[in-house]
């Protein structure tokens, strides 16, 4: 309760301790001890529980303000989130902070991350631990029985290696690499035999392409069995060996997406896994495309505004997510001078929504749980009204094929960077536009009587608002004070769950855009066909409207 004195820094891991037995689930309370070793996920923690503990984390005695995609992320041990707050308290203490202040976690997180970015951004210089000399030499022990399924990689010329095939942008960019006829070795971890192999890719084509088959694509996609966090992929000395020497393309697009954890935990797949991606293209002398993010300049565009073409982005300090995307771009310019890379190619995309022609999108980034969670539940928030709110979106299928398009077609400078963002923002009213006009699936919901955002300041109030408005009857209800929609949808959409912390700070806009005009000029003089890419670039209601009737779908 409130009333409880608050703790010292000694006593912090006692309390969270007792405060996970308390609030946890069934087992937690029954065994009365936990193995600190391992996750909350792995211990039978869920969503539900995790929500309740961290409300009461807030309170004394902890006062600390947890993410709840840390407590729910499988690679983070209890010790691990037990350690982080008895630092933050210590650190509170130095700086003479009220011991009943709230501590935000998050931003001890990236204060911590800062000394081991400086470490990371040295990986490439000790060549020995590298070894950038050559591939692994064969020998017995080198072999792993897990990889038995790599005997795809049989002899073939021109080959792109690609990895995050599985994710996303991933399965677009493998369908236009095959569209484009080219051969292409596809990374897949978490896969112990070929029948795993090719089911997970069959799921990935299935979902992005509807009218087409696998088996159509089958004799030119090769499955390899490995993990970016691993040296060498984890590949045995023969199969490595013979990666490199088909290898002429890598496209590095593998990376794991989460604002919400600490770069340390982020670190092994996007910024060891870049280093293992960067070697192999050293060792086959091959192109390098590195699919990077808008984050690494913290949410903001330079100012005064640059040729992005040349510009590097200070660190930044946002998130841990940004920060390893950062630190993967220093490592992958860094490889491009020392280790004269044939060619590096930095595509920063800004937030990738659904294709524009069936609107597949993904439900598990941040535009997808928000959008998803506004489907479940009908209640949308005060900012989807108002013309002043917008957001930098760009189609999936407009990326890959700007992707697939430079492909061999890079000019002769030797790193090139390209923000791939859109033409103009959108204003989230248009969203709200485009979903006011679709049936909700759930039970309607009650009107919010508090005035809008528009109505109480000096902007006009926007025609989609009161669109929005007239059509509550039919199950959409425009929430117009934000605390009240995001109390109200957190009860409504098990979506929105492990996204409260980041929505308790409402919702993020972008001010202005990026700069893209060198982006548009190497883009228009380098693809085969520009026109037609560009015009996948736009996001209009027409597309939208896929995107959405997509989500609700699923």
């Amino acid at each position: 309760s409130s009333s409880t004195p608050p703790c010292s820094s000694g006593s912090a891991l006692e309390a969270f301790v007792s405060l996970l037995i308390e609030n946890g689930p069934v087992g937690f309370r029954a065994h009365r001890e936990l193995d600190l070793k391992k996750s909350f996920p792995l211990l039978g923690g869920d969503s539900v529980s995790a929500a309740k503990i961290l409300r009461e984390a807030r309170l004394p005695p902890l006062c600390v303000d947890l993410s709840i995609a840390l407590l729910l992320d499988h690679s983070v041990s209890l010790a691990q989130v037990a350690q982080l707050i008895e630092e933050a308290r210590q650190q509170a203490l130095v700086r003479g902070v009220s011991s009943t202040e709230v501590i935000h976690i998050s931003e001890q997180m990236l204060i911590d991350a800062h000394s081991l970015i400086q470490q990371d951004l040295k990986l490439l210089e000790d060549e020995t631990s590298i070894r950038w000399s050559g591939p692994p030499s064969p020998s017995p022990s080198a072999s792993s029985s897990a990889n038995v399924t790599n005997s795809t990689l049989s002899p073939c010329r021109d080959a792109v290696f690609l990895t995050g095939v599985t994710g996303f942008l991933g399965g677009f960019l493998l369908r236009d690499l095959v569209a484009a006829g080219r051969q292409v070795y596809c990374l897949i971890r978490n896969a112990s035999n070929e029948k795993t192999l090719w089911s997970r890719l069959k799921a990935v084509w299935e979902n992005i392409s509807p009218t087409d088959t696998l088996e159509d694509a089958r004799s030119r996609i090769h499955p390899i069995a490995g993990s970016l966090g691993k040296q060498f992929f984890g590949l045995s000395a023969a199969e490595y060996q013979s990666l490199v020497s088909v290898t002429s393309v890598v496209i590095h697009n593998g990376a794991r997406v989460n604002a919400a954890l600490p770069y340390w935990s982020l670190r092994t797949a996007n910024v060891l896994g870049t280093v293992e991606a960067l070697r192999l293209a050293a060792l086959a002398n091959a192109e390098f495309h590195f699919v990077s993010s808008l984050s690494v300049f913290d949410g903001a565009p330079p100012q005064p505004p640059v040729d992005e073409c040349l510009v590097d982005p200070e660190q930044p300090r946002k998130s841990g997510y940004a920060q390893s995307k950062w630190c993967a771009e220093q490592l992958c310019i860094q490889a491009a001078e020392r280790y004269a890379l044939r060619r590096l190619v930095i595509y920063r995309c800004a937030s990738i929504v659904g294709d524009t022609v069936h609107g597949v999108a993904s439900r598990h980034d941040f535009i997808g749980r928000l959008l998803c969670g506004m489907l479940e539940s009908g209640l949308i928030p005060p900012e989807f009204a108002c013309a002043c709110c917008r957001w930098d979106m760009v189609p999936v299928d407009y990326v890959s094929g700007v992707v697939v398009g430079l492909v061999n077609r890079v000019p002769d400078q030797r790193v090139l960077r390209l923000n791939l963002c859109a033409e103009r923002l959108l204003p989230l009213s248009v969203l709200t536009r485009v979903m006011t006009g679709m049936p909700k699936p759930l039970p309607a919901v009650a009107q919010s009587p508090s005035p809008s955002p528009c109505q109480s300041s000096s902007l006009a109030p926007s025609p989609v608002s009161s669109t929005a408005q007239s059509q509550a009857h039919s199950g959409w209800t425009i929430v117009n004070d934000y605390g009240e929609w995001l109390l109200r949808v957190s009860e409504g959409s098990p979506q929105l769950a492990p996204m409260l912390p980041f929505l308790r700070r409402r919702l993020p806009g972008v001010e202005a855009p990026f700069p893209s005009a060198s982006t548009q000029r190497n883009l228009s003089a380098l693809l085969a066909d520009p026109d037609r890419v560009f015009a996948l670039r736009c996001c209009s209601e027409e597309r939208l409207c896929r995107f959405l009737h997509y989500l609700a779908a699923k």
